[in-house]
């Protein structure tokens, strides 16, 4: 209908916003070709009513999902392009030396395009620039969901860079910021993460008591949050690497009874009917 009315080629701000949502949309389909096609007509349209030079939001919002969809179809190159566009924009719009928290997220979505593209260094860059910025924000002493979640990003990229003491300290970190947010005793996806993170640094570092530990926690969790599911892959996930460790430590008959117990949940669930469709 805004098409019909204000023309295909008049640029129009509510036409660039329907082109946007679009591209959204068809990104949340799967369908990426098309999610591209919409953002680089919306980011055109917004170019050419905002000028191709001047800083405007309108322009960042173009070029932030944009990214993603270069993201989706793996072509990390043009999707940091695009990002460090997108942060060239928000600087300009906000100051360099502002804290703002349009910038600690493209700065933490770079860290993490570039950790996915293997630059490992400037991924640690960027990570540790959203993270200064986020404690500015919302303040070192104050939990907060953002602040958890760039702590989370560095343990994995120390993690990848082979500092496995320096990544089980963010992690840890990162756990009691979540833990803080959520409350000690609440079960949590996030937390059980950060439990199963912790864990498998342990177990990389042979420290096997502690990766029981960890892993135990994160199961009893997980458990809580799947129930009626003990097949969820999010459990199945930590029950072999739990075997795994019990294995190593000599626990045999603790891993054969974990093993037990997971199928005899799985049959318990659902009623001890095949989990093929056939029932054969």
């Amino acid at each position: 209908m805004r098409l019909a009315i204000q023309g295909p080629n008049k640029p129009h701000a509510e036409l660039a916003i329907t082109l946007s949502n679009l591209g959204i949309l068809y990104q949340a389909q799967g369908k990426l070709d098309k999610a591209l096609e919409k953002h680089e007509m919306s980011l055109q349209m917004r170019m050419t009513i905002h000028g191709p030079n001047k800083p405007h939001v309108d322009i960042s919002s173009s070029l932030k999902p944009l990214a993603s969809v270069y993201e989706s179809l793996g072509k990390l190159e043009k999707a940091l392009e695009v990002y460090e566009q997108s942060l060239e924009v928000e600087l300009a719009l906000h100051g360099p030396d502002k804290p703002h928290p349009d910038i600690a997220l493209l700065l933490d979505l770079l860290g993490f395009v570039y950790h996915a593209n293997g630059q490992l260094d400037l991924a640690l860059v960027k990570y540790e620039q959203s993270l200064e910025m986020e404690l500015a924000i919302h303040g070192a002493n104050k939990p907060h969901p953002n602040i958890a979640l760039s702590l989370n990003n560095l343990g994995f990229l120390y993690q990848a860079l082979g500092k496995l003491d320096d990544a089980l300290e963010k992690f840890e970190q990162s756990l009691a910021m979540y833990r803080g947010v959520h409350g000690s005793d609440k079960p949590q996806s996030d937390v059980a993460v950060l439990l199963w993170n912790i864990g498998v640094v342990y177990h990389k570092q042979k420290n096997l008591d502690s990766a029981s530990e960890f892993f135990e926690q994160s199961l009893e969790m997980r458990r809580t949050l799947h129930t009626g599911n003990p097949q969820h892959p999010d459990i199945m996930e930590v029950v072999s690497r739990l075997v795994d460790v019990y294995e190593e430590q000599g626990k045999h008959e603790e891993a054969l009874a974990l093993r037990e117990q997971n199928i005899h949940r799985g049959k318990a669930s659902d009623g001890g009917a095949s989990n093929t469709a056939s029932g054969k």
